[in-house]
């Protein structure tokens, strides 16, 4: 594998096969706005088709090639690489619980961390975009009020990939089974907040 940098692009080579042989090229560039990246390969024998890769594909492209670049010349420049493309596609969740079935299962390992931050911080870290995925519409109300910014009610499928957050409002006490609370009794259940980074 060649792994070379050319002013502000990253070009990687990498020659497949035994016999016949066809060579691979991947182009990565940085932008004002971000990172892009495409693929260069073989149709036929003497001629390539090229293809621009979507952030998801060019996160998976280069968690790839850091692998099969280890312990190889340039392999710190992609390791780099993927972790900016890791930073400008994260997401920011808002959650009123958090299970393992959040996590991709497409991603073999997670590390998790988690640590437990005011209220405070919660707005500072809400301020830009985020998701709701609180599906409860009283406590989206309170979340609401609390942080001063709107949460809508959205019951959706979370699906979290390395470098998303999720703040979670946790309440630490066992709700009496089948009951649906409504803002005002929620107010009166002790809470915390939690960040959750996935690395």
């Amino acid at each position: 594998m060649e792994i070379r940098k050319e002013d502000n692009k990253i070009i990687v080579k990498d020659t497949i096969g035994f016999l016949e042989t066809y060579t691979y090229k991947w182009i990565f560039e940085r932008h004002p706005d971000g990172i892009t990246g495409e693929i260069v390969y073989p149709r036929t024998k003497n001629s390539y088709n090229r293809e621009k890769l979507s952030k998801k594909e060019l996160i998976q492209v280069l968690e790839n090639l850091v692998r099969q670049s280890e312990g190889e010349e340039g392999h710190n420049l992609l390791l780099e690489l993927l972790e900016e493309v890791r930073k400008e596609v994260k997401k920011v969740y808002l959650a009123n619980s958090f299970s393992l079935g959040m996590l991709n299962e497409n991603s073999q390992q997670y590390l998790i961390k988690i640590e437990e931050v005011s209220i405070e911080e919660v707005k500072k870290i809400l301020n830009s975009n985020f998701v709701s995925a609180v599906g409860h519409e009283p406590t989206a109300q309170l979340l609401s009020e609390m942080l001063g910014i709107e949460v809508v009610p959205n019951r959706i499928q979370v699906k979290l990939e390395k470098g998303d957050t999720v703040i979670v409002f946790q309440l630490l006490q066992r709700l009496p089974e089948g009951k649906i609370m409504s803002k005002e009794e929620l107010k009166a259940v002790p809470h915390k907040w939690y960040r959750l980074t996935i690395i």
